[in-house]
């Protein structure tokens, strides 16, 4: 409530691409006019990050803290902005301060500087999802210091992902990476691809959030609704072959079925953010029958009539 009306008053915010609080709980804020930046605990703006005060692009479409003080901003026209946070005025920047900033983008291999999502995986390595040119991989040398150098990996014809929108990215706890794209979800093993489709159970192959809960579930939103994936389990390793698929819809309470973005708090509850309906919970209440009480989902919804300063809900996090 308090960021709400702080950052909702004194910054004009609506259209917010990205949510990224970073390891000394600074909240930044990625937009399609710049970044804000907030102090959580102190409750109030820091600064920003615009065209005005020097940063190269105002579209803010991704943020991430891959290691050490570095924040990676990726932007729509001007590719992956590396900042070092612990040197960085928050009134503004001089892009030519190699101390303070690298730029990483096609003069350095990059396919498109036009980033669309950015991942850190468990080794460090950066996975770089772009607009209709495919997946790259940042790969840095092997040194702990900030503004290391790293080689950029294409991953082209090979897989078949060079002209495709890379959404988002997800490792799990067996090490593989998940990659959802317009042409379905793609589980990278190190060596292979491996594509589920609506064939598999997808509700749709265009896949924007990926979520794996307390629970060993995998959820996958899309533009048609959610896809909750089950993978049976053989001598405690999964098998990734034959999931057992339960899909929600409007149908089943959702506000509607794009959904592009999702979060479990702390409670196990399942947050769903749409691009024009709001934000909608997925809670578990007991029904009581004659016989038995009964376990069952229950969707709650919210939109600006609750209170939301917007019914676009791009990012989710719990403070």
């Amino acid at each position: 409530e308090m960021i709400e009306e702080e950052i909702g008053k004194k910054e004009n915010l609506h259209g917010i691409n990205t949510l990224f609080a970073d390891n000394e709980n600074r909240l930044w804020i990625g937009t399609g006019t710049g970044i804000t930046i907030y102090d959580i605990p102190a409750k109030k703006i820091l600064g920003s990050l615009n065209t005005s005060n020097g940063f190269p692009d105002n579209s803010i479409q991704c943020i991430i803290q891959p290691y050490g003080n570095e924040i990676w901003i990726g932007t729509e026209n001007s590719g992956i902005i590396r900042l070092r946070k612990d040197k960085i005025s928050f009134r503004g920047i001089n892009m030519a301060d190699s101390a303070l900033v690298r730029k990483i983008s096609t003069a350095d291999k990059l396919t498109s500087d036009n980033i669309r999502t950015l991942y850190t995986g468990k080794d460090q390595t950066v996975w770089i999802g772009t607009k209709k040119d495919g997946i790259n991989q940042f790969v840095r040398y092997g040194n702990n210091a900030d503004f290391v150098g790293g080689d950029i990996n294409v991953f082209s014809n090979k897989f078949e992902l060079k002209y495709y929108n890379a959404t988002v990215f997800f490792q799990d706890r067996e090490d593989n990476i998940w990659i959802g794209t317009e042409i379905g979800l793609h589980r990278y093993t190190g060596e292979l691809f491996r594509v589920y489709s609506y064939n598999d159970g997808l509700l749709n192959n265009l896949v924007w959030a990926i979520l794996y809960d307390r629970n060993g579930n995998f959820w996958f939103s899309t533009s048609e609704g959610v896809s909750r994936f089950t993978f049976p389990e053989r001598n405690g390793q999964k098998q990734y072959s034959n999931p057992s698929v339960k899909n929600y819809t409007v149908a089943d309470g959702l506000p509607d079925n794009l959904i592009i973005s999702m979060f479990e708090d702390g409670k196990g509850n399942i947050w769903f953010g749409t691009q024009n309906k709001g934000v909608s919970v997925l809670t578990k209440e007991i029904k009581k029958t004659k016989r038995e009480d009964i376990e069952v989902a229950v969707f709650k919804n919210f939109s600006v009539v609750d209170g939301l300063i917007d019914n676009n809900v791009f990012s989710i996090s719990e403070d």
